[in-house]
């Protein structure tokens, strides 16, 4: 569930040589304006190989980077469960030498891989546009970020099988599990980029801190977040025909340009749209906000999803949080 967890901590007792004995430091770097000095380097998990990053200053400041699946697993094709997830920070909590559940959660993203019929990007057409987001697909992954916003606070799908295949991190190229080889894994990860927006999903304060992760109130929140923001991607692309005795020409007529718009694609409409918007046809919003009802309107009241698309619902409803 948890595929990167950044936290950072404060304890001005702090035992800097503590922390030395256990990190492998690579790099130093002096704040001139406030004199304060980082220290750089990772921690080796000796069972995988794999590594999570730590910086130290000299102010009692820790960070701590991490990608629980691979640090944990070797690879995060699969999921770490919540579980092992507690047991890692509390084996950091003893390490540094103070307890770790206190810690600001910097930024945190939740992910379930599906095994799907089909190579991921065969879904990635029936996806549509989410209100309030911006898609656009880069390559094997298809993005739904916030308008100016950043990658940190997106969602995205994405071809996992092949990310695992091509990134090369700390510790080496990633292998796949046996059980998952030739597979196709469709991954849907939300990024909560911020304490605040990570805040705002628990509703746990004004504060989002490492411990809350791990309470069950909060994992169902997270859980939830993750399956509303799959679900708020409109899906419904296929208008089926309603022919009946007598209908009339109007009728016909109406139902034959509700089955163009279905072979141009509500993508491409709302595509089209924007467009159109940019190059200045709308008088204001109000008329383009009237001209996308009138033309989904059809998809809004009748359409259904593809048959794919029903396949990865399926799938994606399915998932629970691993506690062990």
């Amino acid at each position: 569930m948890y595929d990167w967890i950044e936290v950072d901590a404060h304890d001005e007792s702090m035992n800097l040589e503590k922390i030395e004995e256990n990190v492998h430091m690579t790099s130093e770097y002096k704040t001139l304006a406030t004199g304060t000095v980082w220290q750089n380097g990772y921690v080796t998990n000796v069972s995988t190989g794999r590594k999570l990053g730590m910086s130290v200053n000299n102010n009692g400041r820790l960070r701590i980077k991490v990608c629980p699946p691979k640090y944990l697993l070797g690879n995060n094709a699969e999921e770490a469960s919540i579980k092992d997830t507690i047991n890692l920070f509390e084996d950091l909590s003893n390490m540094v030498g103070f307890d770790l559940s206190n810690s600001i959660v910097r930024s945190l993203d939740i992910t379930h891989t599906a095994i799907t019929d089909f190579t991921p990007e065969a879904y990635f057409p029936y996806l549509c546009n989410q209100t309030g987001r911006v898609r656009w697909q880069l390559d094997s992954t298809l993005y739904f970020g916030k308008k100016g916003g950043d990658k940190r606070e997106s969602s995205k799908f994405y071809n996992k099988a092949k990310e695992v295949n091509k990134s090369k991190t700390w510790g080496g190229r990633q292998q796949l599990p046996v059980q998952l080889e030739g597979e196709e894994l469709t991954r849907f990860e939300v990024g909560l980029g911020r304490n605040r927006t990570i805040s705002n999903v628990i509703g746990g304060g004004d504060v989002a801190r490492l411990g809350d992760l791990f309470k069950e109130e909060c994992v169902d929140k997270l859980h939830s977040h993750w399956l509303s923001s799959y679900s708020n991607i409109q899906k419904n692309t296929e208008i089926k025909m309603n022919y009946t005795e007598d209908m009339g020409q109007k009728a016909v007529q109406e139902e034959l340009i509700f089955k163009a718009l279905e072979c141009f694609g509500r993508l491409n409409i709302e595509n089209e749209l924007e467009i159109a918007s940019k190059m200045g046809a709308f008088s204001n919003r109000q008329a383009k906000a009237a001209t996308k009802k009138k033309l989904l309107k059809a998809f809004d009241e009748r359409a259904t999803p593809n048959d794919l698309i029903q396949e990865l619902d399926k799938k994606m409803q399915e998932f629970e949080p691993k506690w062990d």
